[in-house]
């Protein structure tokens, strides 16, 4: 989408609202401290990927030999996937830090666009974020911070423990069917997708990119200037995006979809730009 000063004249979007035509540019999402940060947050995640492919493979192991044999292997399978228990508790406090060091940084960009430089504004800013990302890494993870104490959270769609059993399935029915040893069960868990270093990079990426959108909404609702966002499409974008290209909502509103701002899928690429309010 181009903005043009002299052919897109300024207009109503919805009450409250205008289109600022001149000096709006998206928050670089390729900065610096988003790539190390990105980079880091991929190399961890690898690394504890690796680590829960191990246990996986031990339990399931353990778990299969104990199986009724007359059982089909699919429904060997999904008992076996249901007695699956990783413990993803230490995971919320590997990846908050990566999550809050993007979240301030798009918060702090999106002050700085606005001509607000250090001060309360700021400080505000930063705690809002820090506290986003310290309740998001939770939520990755199916859990929630409650007075103080991870308990498991309810909103399934942030479960990596469910998707993590759903990319297994393939590999323990296999396992059954072809009777397998626990040492070729155990490797091929390690060498699943769930466990993956390009599952890493995905999570990687797509977090990063919300804890940066988080943080640049956080920047824009502490500014006071901001009342609204408009979706910004990427090159070469899915159609999923394209539909979305252009929408104004306000700046805590949901765009079509339910969605509140890119990542709208996973490694989206999209992002947006800041509505002001008219007065």
């Amino acid at each position: 989408m181009h903005l043009c000063v002299t052919c897109q004249p300024v207009r109503p979007v919805f009450s409250g609202l205008i289109k600022a035509a001149n000096g709006r540019k998206p928050i670089e999402h390729e900065r610096a401290a988003v790539k190390r940060a990105r980079s880091k947050m991929r190399r961890a995640l690898a690394k504890y990927l690796k680590g829960k492919a191990a246990e996986a493979a031990l339990q399931l192991a353990q778990i299969l030999e104990l199986a009724e044999k007359r059982s089909p292997s699919r429904a060997r399978a999904e008992a076996a996937l249901a007695q699956l228990e990783l413990d993803w508790s230490d995971a919320p406090e590997m990846l908050e830090q990566y999550l809050a060091a993007v979240a301030v940084s798009g918060g702090g960009a999106a002050l700085e666009q606005l001509g607000i430089g250090q001060g309360e504004e700021r400080d505000l800013m930063r705690l809002r974020a820090e506290a986003w990302a310290r309740q998001r890494s939770a939520e990755l993870v199916g859990m929630k911070w409650v007075d103080g104490e991870l308990v498991p959270n309810p909103r399934g769609e942030w479960q990596i423990d469910e998707a993590t059993r759903s990319m297994l399935r393939t590999a323990v029915e296999d396992a059954i069917d072809e009777g397998w040893s626990a040492q070729k069960l155990a490797e091929q868990i390690a060498a699943d997708h769930a466990f993956s270093d390009a599952r890493a990079e995905t999570i990687a990426r797509t977090e990063i990119a919300f804890a940066d959108t988080e943080g640049t909404l956080i920047g824009w609702e502490r500014s006071g200037l901001v009342a609204g966002k408009e979706w910004l499409t990427a090159d070469d974008c899915c159609d999923e995006c394209q539909a979305l290209d252009g929408e104004v909502v306000g700046l805590r509103d949901e765009f079509p979809g339910g969605v509140s701002g890119p990542p709208a899928h996973p490694n989206c690429r999209c992002t947006v730009l800041s509505v002001l309010a008219d007065n």
